[in-house]
């Protein structure tokens, strides 16, 4: 509904084991048959690198990030939007929560929308995006 017909969703699990809850739950909620066209789509894996090569419109990062993964970056349309929770080194535990957007001309900008508390994101390796 929020997507369009033409429109897809993808969610990437860091913890294997809940990928088959994700998707029982999604069914419960309604989503089944965007999950048996494939519209949406859950899959295990290293969130912090993307989906492939795909480009998306909106990513909505689930996790509290140490940074602002350049790979989720470089995944976002132009113009696009992406919101990602971003440890705070001045709130001990808390992260700000990011709106990263994107022009059409590619160009990008960071605003700072409040504070939050999210489980942490896990990314090692990830290359990081510095505004």
């Amino acid at each position: 509904e929020m997507v369009g017909a033409e429109g897809g969703v993808r969610g990437i699990e860091y913890v294997a084991e809940l990928v088959p809850w994700s998707i029982e739950n999604l069914r419960k909620d309604g989503y089944g048959a965007m999950l048996d066209t494939g519209a949406m789509q859950v899959r295990a894996g290293d969130a912090s690198k993307g989906w492939d090569d795909e480009k998306f419109d909106v990513i909505h990062v689930g996790a509290g990030a140490p940074h602002i993964p350049k790979p989720l970056v470089d995944a976002l349309a132009a113009p696009g939007v992406m919101v990602v929770p971003v440890d705070n080194r001045h709130w001990h535990g808390g992260q700000t929560m990011k709106a990263v957007h994107k022009d059409r001309k590619g160009h990008v900008s960071v605003e700072d929308l409040m504070g939050v508390r999210y489980v942490p994101f896990h990314m090692p390796g990830t290359e990081v995006y510095c505004p």
